[in-house]
């Protein structure tokens, strides 16, 4: 019985085969076709720059957008690294504790410190083991005021 059933399904397959092949010929390509299918070739990369780009490139320069030749902004660059560049935000006094993470636990976040080798928690505005306050906990950093001045410490600092 089973071997009916295969016999039939291969022998209707290939009767389907048989009848799709004469019945729907393959398309071919005219002459017509194929001089179409010319026109979606890309231009070649020198034609593109004298007819696409140089137009465009040269319709900004005589518009002089930025109105300053080289020598202008050249002297302008000179005059803005002359200007001083404000120093970094004065520390607040040293600090005997080292910020070593920073933890939530549910909505709130808790900073760890090292102080005297020991890891303790602190939750925002409460006093650090060197008088300072605890303004605020952000993703990577803290902000801690003491003696009228705020400081950022980061959680990762790098060396300058």
């Amino acid at each position: 019985m089973l071997k009916w059933l295969i016999v039939t399904w291969v022998g209707a397959g290939l009767l389907t085969a048989l009848a799709a092949w004469t019945l729907f010929p393959l398309p071919t390509i005219s002459s017509e076709s194929s001089s179409q299918i010319k026109s979606w070739e890309l231009p070649v990369v020198g034609e593109v720059r004298r007819t696409v780009v140089h137009p465009h490139y040269q319709a900004i320069r005589e518009l002089a957008v930025w109105k300053l030749n080289a020598q202008q902004t050249k002297q302008a660059q000179v005059q803005a690294a002359a200007v001083p560049v404000a120093p970094p935000p004065s520390k607040v006094s040293a600090r005997n504790w080292q910020l070593l993470g920073i933890v939530e636990q549910g909505p709130r976040r808790y900073v760890l410190l090292s102080v005297d080798n020991q890891v303790k928690a602190y939750p925002p505005s409460s006093r650090l083991p060197d008088d300072s306050q605890l303004l605020g906990i952000d993703a990577d950093s803290i902000r801690v005021a003491k003696q009228g001045k705020t400081e950022s410490v980061l959680l990762y600092e790098t060396e300058q």
